[in-house]
């Protein structure tokens, strides 16, 4: 039955709709942070970019500088290699990579140094709460506490996140509430 091992790599992998990322984080930022200190960042690309590259597997590396026309162009020649590599999209590119790129500001009303002293806030358990908001966005998690190493999750509970774990406990509840019946309604 060793074949049964093999049918693990064929399951069917579900599909994320990437460009819904900033809407959900936005949506998770309202529901949990409280101080509304999240703001949205815009990565703003420079018009020249850097390319090194080696010309052959044992030769030196070479910079250049490319400009529009130039970056045009090796983004059109990288696309033409994927579609010739996947015959216009009929084969499969196993192991691939995506990187996506969300940023976002954690902003303070005072200087950080004010925050802490004159407010007497701790600016740690802020950002904690706001890592722990996007930890559960990204990777779909509805429960802190499976993001969360076990001997810290009565410390976020308590400091950093408290409505976020009392969200999920709640949410757990009705889960539980609806699986065994509505919790209501007496027998005989």
């Amino acid at each position: 039955d060793d074949d049964d091992d093999d049918d693990d790599d064929d399951e069917p992998l579900e599909l994320v709709d990437y460009t819904k990322i900033p809407s959900t984080l936005d949506r998770n930022y309202d529901r949990f942070d409280t101080d509304a200190a999240v703001r949205p960042t815009f990565v703003k690309l420079d018009a020249t970019w850097r390319r090194r590259r080696h010309k052959g597997l044992l030769s030196d590396a070479t910079e250049a500088t490319l400009g529009a026309d130039e970056q045009r162009r090796e983004r059109n020649a990288a696309f033409d290699l994927l579609d010739a590599v996947t015959r216009s999209g009929a084969l499969e590119i196993d192991h691939a990579q995506l990187h996506v790129v969300v940023a976002a500001t954690h902003c303070f009303d005072k200087t950080l140094i004010d925050t802490v002293i004159q407010d007497n806030v701790n600016a740690i358990e802020r950002v904690e709460r706001t890592n722990l908001i996007v930890a559960l966005t990204l990777h779909g998690a509805t429960d802190p506490r499976d993001l969360v190493r076990p001997a810290h999750v009565d410390t976020v509970a308590q400091f950093s996140a408290p409505n976020v774990v009392a969200a999920a406990e709640q949410h757990a509840k009705l889960l539980e509430e609806s699986s065994s019946g509505g919790g209501g309604g007496g027998g005989g």
